[in-house]
């Protein structure tokens, strides 16, 4: 059990009607939209969906076990559209003996694992398991890339379906810069720097946390990894364009875009991870139009992780005054207290926040919490044979292969009987578990976020030096804690947002 009891939000746990809404009811879905349909046309739909049922394509016996939903083809779209993220659990929780099933969206086959066993299995695939595709076609479709670019693009995935050329370099590019090492190390240091830098202009003051805590990080890591001429660090607007939708990202692509025309990338400052994309990419051909779609891509993947991570570790470490103290106290041990500086001056060296044990554990057992928003996803490049002890199944070319950490994170049998509540000592009894199968925040296997070192040190900086300097209450709850906001589950993928910014003040710790 948890030595610092449970506050806010658990896991979500599924109720009686939550498992019964698996199975929709036409009545239901008319009488929630407040709407009356005359009899004749119910029974008109209610024909037309037998029919759609009988000439249904049923599964391979040889696939994993479908689910059907009563109303065929669109079914399970709605179901994802009435309940979010949380419809996969809805389903596994109405099916627990099952590894992996198969649904159907439309005519598209999805096959949803339930176990992290099984998630080994599909991760060690990646000769005809991969997300490539995926990626792929989310860049053609929301980052505008141009023809000349789409030609390469489309000519790299014909190699050996992206996984040889391009594709496999710039994948390796990735995982090489991005582990440890001297340049990981580097990016770190410099985004502590400037996380310190803003942290130490910051007075006595309120604010509404989440927009504070994004618009500090954005600034500090974009810093970190494009250098002192990144758009956001002397841009401060860009941080509200960035956020305000896929239009007003367009600035910030522009930004981006005269970053690589005026080949920035090549001063001092920028991180070697940044250059050498760069290099990859005009040594294959991209433009510079390319390079600023793609990182504009993954200024998006990066951030929106990254900032509700950061605003959900400081919240449910304020929201416990105990735990609060504990993790104080752990980075007091490591912070240093110059000579002839004032008592409230601290040195943090990032490269021991390792050490503190708890801040860590908490760090991973938050992401287990709001990191349920997370989906892995592969596309099956051809027919896959798949087996697990007695299970043997076949998936079919064409499918996608969706790992929903949600329902892999409240498994009692890989978390414990507390699975529903807030326990970082689960993480220092049972370290293995941040690097387990069971934990999908980052995925798993060779198409792990290569990021998640760097999002990593930047969260524990930005939390460990909050905590350090700062007193945090909140200004609505008259408690000396914070309190927790609901989780909007709506939304896929990602970390969960709050459904609402929590109003805190801030005020400079004199000790």
């Amino acid at each position: 059990m948890s030595n610092y009891g449970v506050f806010g939000p658990p896991l979500f746990a599924l109720s009686s009607h939550d498992k019964l809404a698996a199975i929709y009811h036409f009545s239901t879905s008319f009488s929630s939209c407040g709407l009356k349909v005359l009899p004749s046309l119910i029974l008109t739909l209610i024909i037309v969906a037998a029919l759609i049922n009988l000439i249904q394509v049923r599964n391979d016996r040889k696939e994993p076990p479908e689910i059907y939903a009563r109303l065929p083809f669109i079914g399970h779209i709605v179901g994802f559209w009435r309940h979010g993220i949380i419809y996969f659990k809805i389903l596994a929780g109405a099916n627990p003996d099952l590894p992996i099933f198969t649904l159907r969206l439309a005519t598209q086959r999805i096959y949803v694992v339930n176990t992290p066993e099984f998630s080994k299995v599909i991760e060690r695939n990646t000769k005809t398991l991969s997300f490539i595709p995926l990626e792929i076609a989310v860049s053609k479709r929301f980052l505008k890339i141009g023809n000349g670019d789409k030609a390469r693009i489309h000519e790299a995935m014909s190699l050996d379906h992206g996984q040889s050329g391009y594709m496999r370099d710039i994948h390796n590019t990735h995982h090489r810069m991005l582990k440890l090492g001297s340049v990981l190390n580097r990016m770190r240091d410099n985004g502590f720097d400037e996380i310190a830098l803003s942290l130490n202009s910051v007075q006595d003051e309120n604010v509404d946390l989440y927009d504070w805590t994004r618009k500090i990080l954005t600034t500090t890591c974009t810093t970190a990894v494009w250098g002192l001429e990144s758009p956001f660090r002397e841009n401060a607007e860009l941080v509200n364009d960035f956020c305000s939708g896929f239009r007003a990202r367009e600035r910030v692509h522009e930004k981006l875009l005269a970053y690589y025309e005026s080949e920035a990338f090549n001063e001092p400052s920028a991180s070697d991870f940044v250059r050498a994309k760069a290099a990859l990419n005009q040594h294959h051909g991209f433009s510079n139009e390319y390079m600023a779609r793609t990182d504009l891509g993954e200024l998006t993947a990066v951030l929106f992780n990254l900032v509700p991570a950061s605003f959900w570790l400081l919240l449910y470490i304020c929201s416990s005054s105990n735990l609060l103290e504990d993790i104080r106290t752990e980075i007091h041990k490591i912070a240093t207290r110059p000579t002839g500086e004032s008592e409230a001056t601290y040195h943090l060296d990032a490269s021991l926040l390792s050490q503190c044990f708890l801040l860590v554990a908490t760090y991973h057992e938050v992401l287990r919490i709001v990191g349920s928003g997370v989906t892995t996803n592969r596309v099956v490049l051809e027919d896959t044979a798949v087996k697990l002890a007695q299970e043997n199944y076949v998936l079919k070319k064409g499918g996608i292969v969706q790992i929903p950490a949600n329902v892999i994170h409240s498994d009692p049998s890989v978390w414990g009987e507390d699975v529903l509540e807030f326990n970082p000592q689960r993480f220092i009894d049972r370290p293995e578990l941040a690097t387990s199968s069971a934990f999908r925040t980052f995925g798993g296997g060779a198409s792990r976020c290569p990021g998640s070192r760097f999002a990593q040190t930047q969260v524990l900086a930005f939390v460990a030096g909050v905590v350090i300097s700062r007193d945090v209450s909140p200004l609505v709850d008259n408690t000396a804690s914070c309190t927790l906001p609901d989780m909007d589950t709506t939304r896929l993928p990602g970390l969960l947002k709050p459904l609402r910014d929590v109003r805190v003040r801030m005020k400079r710790r004199m000790k």
